[in-house]
C-alpha cells in the first residue's frame, strides 16, 4: 500500500489555508474519524496489506459544491409503484440544482428525480449512485428489477442511489417529436429498419444516403427546440456535477460512491476527473473509450474483431452442449465433430441466408427479415445476456434451416420500446452533445467522405467504421461545458482519493476489455478486473468472484489483484 507523502496530503488549498497548525489538522482530524467511524480503518496506518497497490489519501475536510443546499433528501413513496415488476422497498425523493452550471449570475434550477433502495443492513454505511448506460435511460426500471443483486454485491451495508439524468426527466426532457406516430416513421426509417450494409465499393452511395437520414433528423430536432436551449443543457459534465450536488443532499461523509455501467463508465471517468479529491469508491463496468466517446474518433477495428471472437466461443460452448441446449449444433452430422468444422458450416450457413435475403427478404406475417435483421439477430446473440441470447438463437437456427421461425415479431418487439422511450433522442442530445473535433462536425458531406477515405488508407476497417459513426454529423446543439480530455494522461494523471475498479468481460462486444485496458493508466493506481464470459457488462452472467470483488472493494477498500480473472457461475447454454 502506497500512503500519500506528507506533501501530497498538504497539497490540498482548503488544508493549507485552514490548518497552518500541523497539531490542529491532527486533533480535528480524530475528531472527524469518530464522527464517521466506519473510515477508522482506512484512515489508520494499520491496515492491512492488498494484493493491489492503493494510493490513499488522509481523510481532508471536503468542500461542498457551491451553492449546494443544506436541505436534507425527502424520501416517500414513488408514484410509480402501481408499474412496478418487482416488490423490493424503493423510495423515492428530488433535489433541486442549478440548470446552468456555466452562468454563475444564473438562478433558474431544475429538478433530479431519485429513487433509492434502503440498505438491508443497519445502519446504513452511506450511500451508492449508479448509472445504468445510455445515455438516454432513465434508470429507474434497472433498479427496480436490479436491486436484489445490487445489494449482494455491495454487502447489503448500503443504500442504492439512482436518479434521472438530464434530458430523461419530467422537468428537462429532450424530445424531437410531437407523438409517438411522428417518432415512430423517424424510428423506422433508419437505424434499425432494412439497411444495405457499408462497404467500400458503395461508400460514396450509402454514406450520401445515411448523411441525408442523420440531416432530417438533426433538422426535427431543432425545429422541436428552437425555443428552448435544453440540448445544451444535458451533457455529461453537468450531469457529474449533479452527482456532487446529489452527494451534498445526502448530508453523509461529502464523498462520492459510484457503480457506473456502459455509458455509466463515461460518468464515471469524468466525474473522477473533474472531482478526483471526493472520490471514495468508484466503479466502472463495461468501459466505453474516453477519448473515441468525447472525441469522436471512430471506435477501434477491434470491436469487429471482438464480435467474431466471441462469435467462435459461442459455437465452441454449443459444441459442449450439444442439441437441444444449443439449437446450432444439428446443423452439421457425424462424430467426432471439430469447433472449426462447426463454425465453417454454420457461418456458411449464415452467409448463404444473407445473400438470399438480399435478393429475396422474406414476409413473415407483418415482420419483414431481411440481411440486416440477421446482422441484428447474431449481434444479439454475442452481445446480449444469455437468457435472451438463448431466444435469437432459436430463432437464427429456424432462419438456418429454413424453418417458419417462431414468434419473430415478438422478438424483434423490443425495437419500438426504445422508441416510445424517447431514448434516440436524448442519446444524441447527451452524446452528439458532448463530442468535439472536426469529425464530430464536419463542414461539408465532401469533407466526411475525404477524411473516411484517409483513415481508410491506415486501417480500412476502422475507415468503415468512422463512415458508420457520422449520426452526430448535422447536429444542431452542443454542451455549454465540454470535457477536457487533456485532464487524462497516461502516467496515471488523474488522482482519486480511492483507486477506481475498472470491470471489463472477456467476450464482451459493445464495450470490449481492451477499452477498460487501454484508460486504467490514466486513473492512479487503478486495477482492471476481468470477467470471463460473455454479454455486455459484469451482470450479464452471473459470477460469485466478480460479486465478492466487487462487494470486497465497495465495504473494505480492497482492490483485486492485477490480471484477476473471474469464472462465470454457468456456462452461455445454462441459461
Amino acid at each position: 500500500m502506497t500512503l500519500m507523502s506528507s506533501q501530497d496530503r498538504w497539497a490540498f488549498p482548503d488544508l493549507g489555508l485552514l490548518f497552518g497548525d500541523p497539531n490542529l489538522y491532527f486533533l480535528l482530524f480524530r475528531i472527524r474519524v469518530m464522527l464517521f467511524s466506519r473510515y477508522s480503518v482506512l484512515c489508520s496506518l494499520l491496515v492491512s496489506s492488498t494484493p493491489a497497490p492503493l494510493v490513499l489519501a488522509t481523510p481532508t475536510f471536503i468542500h461542498r459544491e457551491a451553492g449546494s443546499t443544506d436541505t436534507p433528501i425527502e424520501w416517500g413513496p414513488c408514484d410509480f409503484e402501481a408499474k412496478r415488476k418487482h416488490v423490493y422497498p424503493l423510495q423515492c425523493g428530488n433535489i433541486s440544482v442549478p440548470l446552468d452550471y456555466s452562468d454563475s449570475e444564473s438562478k433558474e434550477t431544475h429538478t433530479l428525480e431519485l429513487v433509492r433502495s434502503p440498505a438491508l443492513n443497519s445502519p446504513s454505511q452511506g450511500s451508492i449512485l449508479f448509472n445504468f448506460g445510455g445515455p438516454g435511460d432513465d434508470g429507474f426500471e434497472n433498479m427496480d428489477i436490479s436491486a436484489e443483486s445490487l445489494h449482494r454485491s455491495t454487502g447489503g451495508n448500503f443504500d442504492l442511489v439512482v436518479f434521472k439524468p438530464r434530458g430523461t426527466g419530467k422537468t428537462l426532457e429532450f424530445s424531437c417529436f410531437d407523438t409517438i406516430g411522428e417518432r415512430f416513421v423517424d424510428f423506422s426509417k433508419s437505424e434499425f429498419g432494412p439497411q444495405t450494409a457499408l462497404t467500400w465499393d458503395n461508400l460514396e452511395t450509402e454514406i450520401p444516403r445515411r448523411w441525408a437520414e442523420t440531416h432530417a433528423f438533426a433538422n426535427a430536432c431543432r425545429n422541436k427546440n428552437k425555443d428552448n436551449n435544453i440540448g445544451e443543457l444535458v451533457g455529461t459534465t453537468f450531469v457529474a456535477r449533479d452527482m456532487m450536488r446529489i452527494v451534498d443532499s445526502l448530508q453523509e461523509d461529502g464523498l462520492l460512491r459510484f457503480w457506473g455501467f456502459s455509458y455509466g463508465s463515461i460518468l464515471g471517468m469524468t466525474v473522477a476527473a473533474m472531482f478526483p479529491e471526493r472520490i471514495d469508491r468508484l466503479v466502472v463496468d463495461g468501459i466505453v473509450g474516453a477519448f473515441d466517446y468525447y472525441n469522436n474518433l471512430p471506435m477501434e477495428p477491434i470491436k469487429k474483431v471482438t464480435i467474431e471472437r466471441a462469435w467462435d466461443a459461442i459455437l465452441a460452448e454449443c459444441l459442449l452442449a450439444g442439441y437441444p441446449k444449443c439449437p446450432l449444433a444439428n446443423l452439421i452430422e457425424g462424430q467426432n465433430i471439430t469447433c472449426p468444422a462447426l463454425s465453417e458450416t454454420v457461418n456458411k450457413r449464415i452467409e448463404s441466408l444473407k445473400e438470399s435475403l438480399r435478393r429475396y427478404p422474406m414476409v413473415i406475417n407483418t415482420t419483414i427479415i431481411s440481411e440486416h435483421t440477421v446482422g441484428k439477430i447474431v449481434e444479439d446473440i454475442v452481445g446480449d445476456e444469455p437468457e435472451r441470447a438463448g431466444i435469437a438463437l432459436e430463432r437464427l437456427s429456424a432462419l438456418l434451416k429454413k424453418e417458419q421461425p417462431k414468434d419473430i415479431a415478438g422478438y424483434l418487439d423490443w425495437i419500438p420500446e426504445w422508441n416510445d422511450r424517447k431514448s434516440k433522442e436524448a442519446r444524441h442530445a447527451i452524446l452528439c452533445g458532448d463530442r468535439s473535433g472536426t469529425f464530430a462536425r464536419p463542414d461539408s458531406l465532401e469533407d466526411l467522405i475525404a477524411e473516411v477515405k484517409i483513415i481508410g488508407k491506415s486501417d480500412s476497417r476502422r475507415g468503415l467504421q468512422a463512415a458508420e459513426d457520422i449520426w452526430c454529423s448535422k447536429w444542431p446543439f452542443e454542451s455549454k461545458e465540454k470535457f477536457d480530455t487533456g485532464l487524462l494522461r497516461v502516467d496515471g494523471g488523474v488522482r482519486t482519493r480511492h483507486p477506481i475498479l475498472f470491470i471489463g468481460n472477456t467476450h464482451d462486444t459493445n464495450t470490449p476489455i481492451d477499452d477498460a485496458r487501454s484508460m486504467s493508466p490514466y486513473f492512479a493506481g487503478s486495477v482492471v478486473l476481468e470477467r470471463e464470459g460473455f454479454g455486455h457488462c459484469s451482470n450479464s452472467q452471473e459470477s460469485k468472484c466478480t460479486e465478492e470483488a466487487v462487494r470486497r472493494y465497495f465495504v473494505d477498500g480492497v482492490l483485486p489483484e492485477h490480471g484477476t480473472v473471474c469464472p462465470t457461475d454457468k456456462s452461455f447454454f445454462d441459461y
